[in-house]
């Protein structure tokens, strides 16, 4: 766990005291889950320590409990090491104790939701941050944090979701999208993309999706990228065959399920991906604006030698303008998300008819240097 230190905006603790090993906060939940009263019958709980000589940690409770409270009745609860079985060897942790903020509601992820807003930290774009453009050359990306609640503490929701099978994820981002993962099928894939994967079930900054206008698919930029026209691939084969798949509503749906049920290959449905402004220094000079740049995956296959293929379904393939910039967008952010070198990705779109191939790695850098858009004041009309 994360030693505790100052959230830069929120003045808040942004990270967990070290006393808080995975051994104590697990004697914490018991102790807790015992407290909670009967009347609550949908019981989340949300477990700190806290210092109460240090401000800071208080500071970082009191934000908790602020912020939940706006939406959840709220108990709180307090439990001291002893009282949690925790042998306390050092008098100065006298004052060290587990609070516990409890809300009765069937709407965990809401709760997660409210918790990842405010943890999330905002730092300022330094100007000795890797720039875009180098990711572009090959090289492993580095640099790049993702976020994890755990570092502040321990959410442990109403309802726990199986993690065996296919997992599904509702994920309100303007509008719904439904994430959908393959968990027997990731033990032969890169650690780095297996994390992630796995990691945007709790982890995934909702808030971020809510707040961006600023989305792949809306982006009508031609980067002219060099892409290879087939109509023999397995991908369009497949397409075919989902025509007569009607286990869910949206046709989408429908499709994405099928490749996860039928193609040894695809792991993923609509990842969700992002990038902020503030995790590189020229990300404001290339896309003109401060908003995140956000995105979601159609579908994620994994082939042989382990290449990720980063594909998006089109109805009518062969006539998209633009849809091979929203692709190359996704598999970017995906290798910044990861760490995962541009050069191991292959992009492509496709319908039952047409499929277009490329390989990111390939883009011009210079072209994607001068890849422009309007001013911030006028961002949202320049994506119709």
């Amino acid at each position: 766990m994360k030693l505790i230190k100052q959230n830069h905006e929120s003045n808040i603790a942004s990270g967990v005291n070290s006393l808080c090993e995975q051994a104590c906060l697990d004697e914490a939940e018991k102790q807790f889950r015992k407290l909670v009263p009967d009347e609550i019958k949908k019981p989340n709980l949300f477990i700190v320590p806290v210092d109460q000589r240090n401000p800071i940690c208080s500071a970082k409770y009191n934000s908790i409990v602020n912020a939940l409270s706006r939406s959840f009745p709220i108990v709180q609860l307090t439990a001291t090491l002893s009282e949690c079985g925790i042998p306390d060897r050092q008098s100065s942790n006298s004052m060290f104790v587990y609070k516990c903020v409890v809300t009765d509601s069937g709407a965990q992820e809401k709760i997660r939701d409210i918790l990842k807003a405010l943890f999330w930290t905002k730092k300022e774009t330094s100007q000795e941050k890797e720039k875009i453009v180098s990711i572009l050359s090959g090289e492993r990306v580095a640099g790049v944090q993702n976020f994890n609640l755990e570092d502040y503490g321990r959410f442990i929701p109403a309802v726990f979701h199986p993690i065996s099978g296919i997992r599904t994820i509702s994920l309100k981002h303007q509008w719904f999208y439904r994430y959908r993962l393959h968990s027997n099928k990731l033990s032969s894939i890169p650690n780095n993309l297996r994390v992630y994967l796995e990691n945007l079930f709790e982890n995934c900054p909702n808030h971020i999706f809510k707040l961006s206008n600023f989305c792949c698919s809306r982006c009508k930029v031609n980067l002219n990228i060099k892409k290879e026209h087939t109509t023999k691939h397995e991908i369009i084969e497949l397409a075919k065959q989902s025509r007569g798949y009607t286990d869910l509503q949206s046709p989408h749906e429908n499709l994405q399920k099928f490749f996860l049920d039928h193609d040894h290959y695809s792991i993923a449905a609509e990842i969700p991906l992002w990038i902020e402004p503030n995790e590189f220094s020229d990300y404001e000079d290339i896309f003109s604006t401060t908003e995140a740049l956000t995105g979601h995956i159609d579908l994620l296959r994994v082939v042989k030698n382990s290449k990720i293929e980063v594909w998006d379904y089109k109805p009518r393939a062969f006539n998209e303008k633009y849809a091979e910039t929203q692709v190359f967008l996704y598999a970017l952010m995906l290798s910044i998300r990861t760490g995962i070198p541009l050069s191991l990705f292959q992009c492509g779109y496709f319908d039952e008819i047409d499929a277009f191939i490329f390989k990111p790695s390939t883009i011009d850098r210079e072209k994607f240097k001068n890849f422009r858009f309007q001013s911030k004041r006028n961002l949202r009309s320049s994506f119709s």
